[in-house]
């Protein structure tokens, strides 16, 4: 089973972003990122999903928001949500 408080962590540092540019990468309100830290709660389909891919591309050394959306436009997987 995934530690996906480990995994945000790694996410925010490797990343350079705060929760709240994790929350507009999920797609998700900044509050539900905060309980996924404080494991109060855990991401859960669509989310999870997400949560890894992010996990994978800071692996990779993506940066910041502009690189994760340019990222996925690579790939043809761009989140309409994701302004």
């Amino acid at each position: 089973m995934m530690d996906f408080k480990k995994e945000i962590k790694k996410i925010l540092k490797k990343m350079g972003i705060n929760q709240t540019d994790l929350s507009l990468l999920v797609g998700v309100k900044p509050q539900q990122v905060t309980r996924w830290l404080s494991e109060q709660s855990s991401p859960a389909g669509k989310n999870k999903i997400k949560i890894i891919e992010l996990s994978i591309m800071a692996d990779k050394g993506v940066k910041g928001i502009d690189a994760f959306k340019k990222s996925l436009k690579k790939r043809g997987n761009v989140d309409e949500n994701i302004s």
